[in-house]
């Protein structure tokens, strides 16, 4: 089994990245500098965030002080500014050699990060004023001071009434003021304490709220910006974005597209991490197979053979025979199944590395229950059906029905059938096909017993997708026309798992109901709308009964023949009867006309 959280084992040949960032950090000339490092959900940012921090503090050099923020963590907490300023003031504190006369300096400016935590006794203060003026907008003011001036009022205060209180100490030039006066008192403690290089790792903040966001990076922009500081952020750009559209969704402007804009002024070098092709997944999977195989040394050996190969060359058991003789044998099974599933399953998780240990995770952990139960099952069978299981649910019920074992042969040969003509056309399936085993020689029996729900692949659709996706689940499920054009944008960013995904959950609320709600039919079209999605949506639409579909539902269903082949055409025509097709013959007689 794989753990799914960082490491600074670097299987996906990201030294490039790691080097770009690295120089950044270290150009003075570019000090300070904010570096976006932007990716999918699972795409390695965590990781790489944590190679970079390593290469930056590899050697003796104490100029160099690295600090990790972990947004998520502070979610909820009453003021993420204090906590990420105060988290930085207390990582300087902890380095050693500090004289008293610093240390009390970093005392002094925490005590003013505490000021607004006084203030608030838990209470989250969502004030423009203090808005606009910033956490430590009344740090000139002893705590001593605010602390009486809050006593002095009798009983519990409302926001009103501390917002008096606050305005009778303070007016918007001291405010300016403060904010000039904190980012020149921390920069004289980087001076003091000889840090060169602050670099602050800012991660999971796409998984916050857009209040705990916006506090994050306002705290960044207004104080501590200063010289000798690098801000490395680890986020889904689209969500960030679409956080600062959510709490600026008044803003009025001129085509002006407020989250692009913010995020252009906060970040000045973004860093984009790449999806995997199909060959650097099939890599990706072989380290991660070889590592569990191998003994350490061994590993490392291997691992150096595979950093050496170009972006472009394959990981070839007979290239490695060549050259690692000894150790070619002990990876040949490893590398055959690596290159089995590898092929099929990138398609579908748009080369996403967190997807690939996940589905390495569950097949490993099935066979091991089965082994632990007496039973032994195929590694390869075992991962060929896992795939149909997460990607094409309806096929994967044919399949394991042993009432079909003769039709599947038939399909697994390529030849015509009944009950699998729906998929016969399907290019991801004739990949999948490709795969040497033949699941129509097997009793599926056990595998399907390891594979129940109990230990299912996807228990929740919905749990298992990206954060992006389930916003973009959320706009069609919201069935309004705005939203819906939003969310098709947003769907074009997305992996076919996922779109099968959002796919699933409207087709499951659609057929619950008795007759099929005119929005959610609407957005289904919206995301079945490409040809790889239509052997599982044609099966969809037709598990439905045709009485729960209106006719002009049935209309709308024109808009997906240019997806479909004739003969599929002719199926849905046969299902759906004369209404099926009618919109499409009208507008087809006016073109001739």
């Amino acid at each position: 089994m794989w753990k799914d959280s960082e490491t600074v084992v670097d299987y996906l040949k990201f030294d490039y990245i790691i080097d770009a960032v690295t120089k950044i950090v270290l150009d003075e000339g570019l000090s300070p500098s904010s570096i976006g490092l932007y990716g999918d959900w699972g795409s390695g940012k965590s990781s790489l965030m944590k190679m970079i921090e390593q290469k930056l503090t590899q050697g003796d050099d104490k100029s160099i002080l690295c600090v990790r923020f972990n947004g998520w963590l502070f979610e909820g907490y009453e003021d993420a500014k204090t906590a990420f300023c105060g988290t930085i003031l207390e990582k300087i504190k902890e380095k050693e050699t500090l004289d008293s006369k610093i240390t009390e300096k970093i005392k002094k400016l925490l005590d003013k990060v505490d000021v607004q935590k006084i203030l608030g006794k838990g209470i989250r203060y969502g004030l423009d004023y203090l808005l606009t003026g910033g956490v430590l907008g009344l740090t000139e003011i002893s705590i001593s001071q605010i602390t009486k001036a809050l006593k002095s009022k009798a009983g519990a205060l409302s926001e009103d009434e501390i917002t008096d209180v606050l305005r009778s100490f303070k007016t918007e030039s001291n405010i300016r003021k403060d904010i000039k006066n904190f980012q020149k008192e921390f920069a004289d403690i980087l001076k003091e304490t000889q840090i060169k290089h602050l670099v602050v790792f800012v991660d999971e903040l796409d998984r916050c709220t857009p209040e705990t966001i916006l506090d994050v990076i306002e705290a960044i922009r207004l104080f501590l910006f200063a010289k000798g500081t690098s801000f490395v952020i680890g986020a889904d750009q689209r969500l960030i974005e679409y956080a600062i559209r959510t709490k600026y969704k008044d803003v009025v402007g001129n085509n002006l597209d407020i989250g692009k804009e913010y995020m252009e002024k906060v970040i000045q070098y973004p860093v984009n991490i790449p999806a995997l092709d199909e060959n650097e997944v099939e890599k990706y999977i072989s380290c991660l197979l070889l590592e569990k195989k191998l003994q350490k040394e061994e590993f490392s050996e291997i691992l150096e053979y595979i950093r050496q190969l170009k972006p472009y060359d394959k990981l070839i058991y007979t290239s490695l025979s060549e050259e690692k003789s000894d150790l070619a044998d002990k990876c040949r099974d490893s590398l055959y199944l690596s290159e089995q599933i590898s092929s099929v399953l990138a398609k579908q998780i748009n080369g996403n590395p967190r997807q690939c240990k996940r589905f390495l995770n569950t097949l490993f952990m099935r066979l091991d229950m089965a082994k632990t139960r007496g039973v032994d099952l195929k590694q390869d069978v075992m991962a060929k059906l896992m795939l149909i299981e997460y990607f094409y649910g309806t096929f994967y019920k044919l399949v394991i029905d042993g009432s079909n074992k003769e039709e599947l042969a038939k399909f697994e040969k390529g030849k015509e059938t009944t009950i699998f003509k729906d998929y016969s056309n399907d290019e991801w399936l004739k990949k999948w096909n490709e795969i040497d085993c033949k699941l129509s020689e097997e009793d599926l029996r056990d595998y399907y017993y390891f594979s129940s729900s109990r230990f299912a692949y996807n228990q929740s659709v919905v749990s298992n997708i990206s954060p992006t996706a389930r916003i973009c689940l959320d706009k069609l499920l919201d069935k309004t026309e705005i939203h819906r054009t939003e969310a098709v944008e947003q769907l074009k960013d997305l992996s076919l798992a996922e779109h099968k995904n959002i796919a699933k959950v409207l087709y499951e609320k659609m057929k619950k109901e008795d007759k099929i709600d005119n929005d959610l039919f609407k957005s289904y079209l919206k995301v079945i709308s490409r040809k790889d999605m239509m052997a599982e949506a044609l099966s969809q639409l037709k598990s439905i009964p045709v009485q729960f579909y209106s006719i002009p539902q049935i209309a709308m269903l024109d808009s997906i023949t240019i997806f479909i082949s004739d003969e599929e055409k002719a199926e849905l025509e046969k299902y759906f009867g004369n209404e099926f097709g009618k919109q499409q013959n009208i507008i087809n007689s006016l073109k001739k006309k």
